[in-house]
């Protein structure tokens, strides 16, 4: 073996290992940022407005922007005002959520 060949194997280990762990690192951040990170809550719808969007009051007194999600619109679910709803607000958009349950 030469000092070329010798290095040359080296340095193809070390590339190997680092995009290994590259690898690794973006299969972590992949699973954390699959994890749902809504906040649920529960409210009372207090208006109906058109195109599926309800204004909701949280049980913290907040009022929130309300879209049905999907499988309720699918299943064609009925929210009244004055039903009480579960809602998944994003952390990112607090004035915002999305009503998933109706009891």
């Amino acid at each position: 073996m030469t000092a070329q060949t010798v290095t040359g194997t080296l340095l193809t280990l070390s590339i190997n290992s680092v995009l290994r762990q590259f690898q690794d690192c973006l299969v972590q951040w992949g699973q954390i940022m699959a994890e749902k990170q809504f906040l649920e809550m529960r409210g009372e719808v207090l208006e109906a407005l058109p195109a599926g969007r309800f204004r909701v009051k949280l049980e913290n007194d907040l009022e929130v922007m309300g879209i049905l999600a999907g499988k309720l619109r699918q299943n064609r679910i009925r929210v009244m005002p004055g039903d009480d709803v579960k809602c998944e607000i994003s952390p990112y958009d607090l004035t915002k959520a999305r009503i998933t349950f109706r009891f």
